[in-house]
Formats: C-alpha cells, structure tokens, sequence
C-alpha cells in the first residue's frame, strides 16, 4: 500500500461564551419564579441554585420527596441561599462597625453563641440546671421564624412551624445592648397602634405578613416565641415537640 502522509487538519473554530453558572447581584435578589426558563436551567445544572450552601441541613428539606412540585423546592432552595447571603452579610456589617442601631442580628452555626446574645428566656435542661434561652430567627419553608437557642440544644436552634419544632443548625441570634430593649405586656390580640412602642421586628411568615419576637411563660420556664397581628390572642412558643399558643405574653419594644 502507498504510504499516506498525515495531513494535519486546522479547523476554524468560534469561541463560545460559556454560561455564567452562578447568579448576577440582580438575579440574587429575584424570587426563583420569576427568573426565565433558560437562565433556571443554567443555574441549576452549573450549581449556582446551591451557590452558598455547602451542606443543607436535613431540616430545610429541599429536595425530599414530600409530594411538593419540583419547581416549588428549588424555590425555597433559591430563597435559602437568598438568606444565608444576606445574614454572612449582616453579620460582617456587624462586626465592620456599620450597623445602625442598638440590636442587631448575628448569622451563627452550631452552638456559637455570641457573648453579647439577648436572653428571652431561661427553663430547666435536664441535669444542666437552668439554662438561658437566647431569641434566635432562622429561615424555614419560606418564612424567617423567632425562636429559641441554647448551647445545651442540638441543633442549638429552635423555631416553630405548623405546630411543630423545627431544629435546624443554621440561623441568626439577636446581640446588641439589653438595656435598649424592653418587654411589654400583652393581653389579647396584638394591636400595634394601641401598643405605645416600636416592637422589634424578628421575622416574616411566608405570605410576607411581619413576626414579632415575644415571650410567655409556660411549664415552669420563660420561652421566646413569636407573635403576630396576624395569630389571634397572645404568641406561640416552640416547646414539647410541638407550638404552644399562650394568651399572656410579653413583646420586645425598643426605647
């Protein structure tokens, strides 16, 4: 056979732009639903709908098989990136001395508790004794729920949702000087033009309707919990497994 000389083959190419796999600052602050078809596909197959979130807590269940539509949990995954952003941010705000205010709200994991954390409460932790209860928040299906955190609890968070507790190992503590907070009685249902205080804001249920950080006592302890104009008669408390509604509780004003 005649010997055939290799024949090198240079083929004119364009160079593609390659996607961009994690979100714009403008897409950071849209809600999933209304970012286009297109661009959620490239988000979701180069990893930026998981960008900033090294390891979901199996309380966020994001993507297990409840029955919810698939575009409904990567809404909430969406959301909860949203949120871990926005807290590492607020709390580095915090710490760069650019916080307005005499409270403010720290992101913390696990049982790091800030020394300067609000107390909201205390009861009785098996042989620990009694053990204060510091006002926490935390992002949870949508919402951002006030609870309870201790170093004795794990996860050290505790929120209420849909007359459960949920234990998560991710959320945000109340810091800043006690003596620019005040509790004030509250008896029936919350009426914010007849309270004669600004309560501290805490959270947002998920339909955007504004949470108040409270605290009621119950089973021999003081809890913090959460209250609403929205909830009726008194606040509920994350306790027991479960959320207590209690009629009489106490709501965090600031002077």
């Amino acid at each position: 056979m005649p010997h055939v000389k290799p024949v090198l083959l240079t083929l004119l190419c364009a160079q593609l732009a390659e996607p961009q796999e994690h979100p714009t600052q403008e897409e950071k602050e849209k809600s999933w639903y209304n970012l286009d078809a297109h661009r959620k596909k490239q988000l979701e197959f180069g990893g930026g709908l998981l960008a900033g979130i090294t390891a979901l807590d199996a309380g966020y269940v994001a993507y297990k098989e409840d029955g919810r539509h698939k575009e409904d949990k990567k809404a909430h995954v969406w959301a909860l990136s949203k949120w871990l952003r926005d807290a590492q941010a607020r709390r580095q705000a915090y710490y760069n001395g650019q916080t307005q205010g005499p409270v403010a709200w720290i992101y913390t994991e696990g049982n790091n508790i800030p020394q300067n954390a609000i107390p909201g409460g205390q009861e009785t932790y098996n042989r620990e004794g009694r053990q204060i209860l510091y006002i926490c928040r935390a992002y949870y299906e949508g919402g951002m729920f006030v609870g309870k955190a201790s170093s004795v609890f794990r996860p050290s968070a505790i929120v209420g949702f849909m007359h459960e507790e949920i234990h998560l190992d991710k959320y945000e503590i109340l810091v800043g000087d006690q003596n620019a907070v005040r509790w004030v009685n509250v008896e029936g249902e919350l009426d914010l033009q007849h309270l004669g205080a600004r309560p501290v804001e805490g959270g947002k249920e998920p339909h955007g309707t504004p949470i108040y950080i409270a605290k009621a006592y119950h089973n021999n302890a003081e809890h913090p919990g959460k209250a609403s104009t929205h909830y009726g008669d008194g606040c509920y408390i994350p306790f027991g497994n479960n959320e207590v509604r209690l009629r009489v509780s106490h709501l965090a004003r600031q002077y």
